[in-house]
C-alpha cells in the first residue's frame, strides 16, 4: 500500500508542484494570521477564513466553519497539538468523545495549527482514494476509527517525507488531484461498463388469476 502511495503522490507531484507553489504563495499569509489565532485559542475572522478555503482551491472544505470552534474542547485540542512532532498517540485523546466533532472536523482544523504532522481529511476524498487504488479497509479513516484516522496520518506523513512535500497540506492538495489521473480514468470506466453490461431487472406483472366457475 505504502509503495504504490509513494508512486502515484509523486506522479502528481511532478504534475501539479507549480501550481501548488503558485497556491501556497497566496495561501501561506492568510494561515499564518489563522495559525496564531487558533494558537492563541482564538477564532479567526469568518471572512478571513472564507476567503483562505476559495485560495485553497479545494484542499479544504467548504463545511469548515468557526461554529465549529465553539466547542471548548476543540479549541484546548488545538493548542495542544500545536507543539507536537508526531500523531502518536492521537487516538487516545478525549476530542473523540465530543458529538458533532468527527475526524473531518479534527484534521481540518488541526491541520491549521500543525500542517507538519496533520492534513485535512474529507470523507469523499478519503473513499475516493481507497476505491481508485484499491486499497484495503484500514486506509479509509472515520470518526469511529480514531486509530484508523491515527495509522493513515502516520503513513501519509512517511510518504510526504519520501516525496519531499513541504507539508501534509502538499499531500492533501495531491490527493484531491488523483482523479485527474489515468489510474482514476480506467477505474470509473470499468464501473460504467459493468453497469452498462448489467442486464435490466424484468419487472413481473401480476396476472389476476380467473376464478373458475363452481360446477353446481
Amino acid at each position: 500500500m505504502e509503495q504504490q502511495l509513494t508512486g502515484i503522490l509523486q506522479e502528481l507531484k511532478n504534475r501539479y508542484k507549480n501550481r501548488w507553489t503558485q497556491i501556497w504563495t497566496k495561501l501561506e499569509p492568510e494561515y499564518s494570521i489563522i495559525q496564531k489565532t487558533l494558537i492563541k485559542g482564538e477564532i479567526p475572522n469568518s471572512e478571513r477564513l472564507k476567503q483562505f478555503k476559495e485560495l485553497s482551491e479545494h484542499t479544504f472544505s467548504g463545511k469548515l466553519s468557526i461554529k465549529q470552534l465553539k466547542n471548548k474542547k476543540l479549541k484546548e485540542f488545538l493548542i495542544k497539538v500545536k507543539n507536537w512532532s508526531s500523531v502518536e498517540g492521537l487516538s487516545r485523546e478525549e476530542i473523540w468523545k465530543e458529538k458533532r466533532i468527527g475526524a473531518s472536523v479534527i484534521t481540518h482544523w488541526a491541520s491549521l495549527v500543525n500542517p507538519n504532522i496533520f492534513l485535512p481529511m474529507w470523507k469523499n476524498t478519503m473513499k475516493r482514494v481507497s476505491k481508485i487504488l484499491k486499497l484495503p479497509p484500514r486506509f479509509y479513516a472515520s470518526s469511529n476509527h480514531p486509530k484508523q484516522v491515527e495509522s493513515t496520518l502516520k503513513l501519509l506523513k512517511t510518504i510526504g517525507e519520501k516525496i519531499e512535500a513541504k507539508n501534509m497540506l502538499e499531500i492533501a492538495y495531491y490527493l484531491s488531484k488523483l482523479e485527474k489521473t489515468k489510474l482514476a480514468a480506467k477505474h470509473w470506466q470499468k464501473i460504467s461498463h459493468r453497469r452498462e453490461r448489467k442486464p435490466p431487472t424484468k419487472i413481473q406483472k401480476h396476472r389476476l388469476k380467473r376464478k373458475r366457475r363452481q360446477k353446481w
